[in-house]
């Protein structure tokens, strides 16, 4: 943690490039994927926080992921503070796979994670990202719906050592703390 967000892009084939590099964002967008000649490519705006640059790009990649796109088509991340009275299904599905990807639920849940500000700081997301995360959270430990899936064991699986390296971590935390 947290996520490698560029890694995860070169991993699948996806360039990831500075909107200063580039210059092709329009006002109000933070980021912007796009399939050039059978490529995909991720531009983003650098100059806002990592926080929100690493939720663009994970952002980006969900549309590529669940295949939001065909060729030359794209779509964008927007300002957002901008106000939708209804937002398009593939942007609402982009920005669950990016807070599930930066954030993923089973991981946070085995760090014992239990503030927003604690999920914003390990996982490198702005507050509201870690507010909704922790909002999923509660209905997950509510129903008890952790490991019903192999995939997510396997993630844990992956974490496995970081998460009891943390857990030690804090621990020893909150007995100095006394």
């Amino acid at each position: 943690m947290p996520v490698d967000v560029i890694e995860i892009a070169r991993s699948i084939g996806v360039r990831v490039i500075k909107e200063s590099d580039i210059g092709v964002l329009t006002r109000g967008e933070f980021g912007r994927a796009y399939c050039y000649i059978n490529e995909w490519f991720i531009v983003y705006d650098s100059s806002i926080s990592m926080e929100r640059s690493r939720l663009t790009i994970a952002h980006e990649l969900g549309h590529i992921t669940l295949a939001h796109q065909l060729a030359n088509v794209r779509y964008t991340a927007a300002n957002p503070e901008r106000v939708f009275k209804r937002r398009h299904p593939a942007e609402v599905q982009a920005d669950a796979f990016a807070q599930r990807l930066l954030c993923p639920a089973c991981v946070l849940h085995g760090l014992g994670l239990t503030t927003a500000e604690e999920i914003a700081k390990y996982c490198c997301v702005d507050l509201d990202v870690a507010e909704k995360r922790l909002e999923r959270l509660k209905v997950l430990d509510k129903r008890n719906k952790y490991f019903t899936d192999p995939l997510e064991k396997e993630l844990y699986d992956k974490y496995s050592e970081y998460i009891e390296e943390v857990r030690a971590e804090r621990e020893k935390s909150i007995i100095l703390q006394k």
